[in-house]
């Protein structure tokens, strides 16, 4: 489990994520990301109950992709908070396919060294 530092907490933090910071798509997830004013990358996931009904694999795919940001946390340059809004398709993505994706990401937008 990421810390409480590393971790978006509250409604109004989400809310300028979701105003001022860019998009990255891809099939499995939908990732926002804002260059922060802090020390260090925070990350915050949403999984829609309408998207993943069961709260089984709603869990599951949190606990896939904080797994995933955890390997690439020390890499990361900058202090961004990224936000990950979870599409149904990732529930048809194996690890290392999903792995495959956020490091696309990572590497498109150059957020790690």
């Amino acid at each position: 489990m990421l810390a409480r530092l590393h971790r978006i907490t509250k409604d109004k933090e989400y809310a300028v994520i979701f105003r001022q910071g860019k998009n990255y798509y891809s099939p499995s997830f939908t990732i926002k990301y804002l260059l922060a004013n802090h020390q260090t990358p925070r990350l915050g996931i949403v999984v829609s109950k309408s998207k993943i009904a069961k709260a089984v694999l709603r869990n599951q795919s949190k606990r896939r992709l904080r797994a995933i940001f955890w390997e690439f946390w020390p890499k990361l340059a900058m202090p961004y908070d990224i936000v990950v809004i979870v599409k149904k398709d990732i529930l048809t993505q194996d690890y290392l396919g999903l792995k495959q994706e956020i490091m696309n990401f990572f590497k498109n937008k150059r957020i790690i060294q």
